[in-house]
């Protein structure tokens, strides 16, 4: 047992009582997430995960939640936890499937939150051809886009730059 006193907000503790007690810091870190990591893309009949990776100290308890309606594992939606990852597993997703979700780490210490959307729009497209055309007044303009569902329209906005200018 570690003799530490904390009397009006103060810690008064011997050099070795203090460093356990310092190296027993808990803690709950979610990750933030990158460039597009908290958008999930699928669509009606494929399947979804949803991931959240947590390293907590103590361990913490991981519990999903669609809007503010908690989530328990069904056929359909399974959660799987290997290691510090937590994985929300939706098969043979719906329309009402999408939304927001969340995840929410708890343990003695306090309770962290991330959230993720499932979509089934479509990624943004991505521009396959060169910003400066090889011809003066003609110019092939070559795109991508992921998706899950057929695209049914484009709109593409354009420009013209003065003489000189960067695209």
């Amino acid at each position: 047992v570690d003799a530490c006193l904390v009397p009006v907000g103060l810690l008064y503790c011997d050099r070795e009582a203090l460093n356990r007690f310092l190296s027993r810091r808990k803690q709950i870190v979610l990750p933030s997430p990158s460039d597009r990591g908290n958008w999930v893309h699928s669509g009606e009949g494929y399947e979804a995960q949803l991931v959240c990776i947590v390293h907590a100290e103590p361990p913490a308890e991981v519990l999903w939640f669609r809007d503010t309606l908690r989530l328990d594992s069904t056929e359909r939606r399974i959660m799987e936890v290997r290691g510090s990852r937590h994985t929300l597993l939706i098969r043979k997703v719906q329309s009402s499937d999408f939304g927001n979700y969340t995840c929410q780490a708890d343990n003695q210490i306090g309770k962290a939150k991330q959230s993720l959307e499932l979509s089934g729009k479509p990624n943004p497209a991505t521009f396959r051809s060169h910003p400066m055309g090889r011809f003066r007044d003609s110019y092939n303009i070559t795109w991508a886009v992921n998706s899950y569902t057929p695209i049914e329209e484009f709109k593409l906005y354009f420009r013209k730059l003065p003489l000189g200018s960067q695209p």
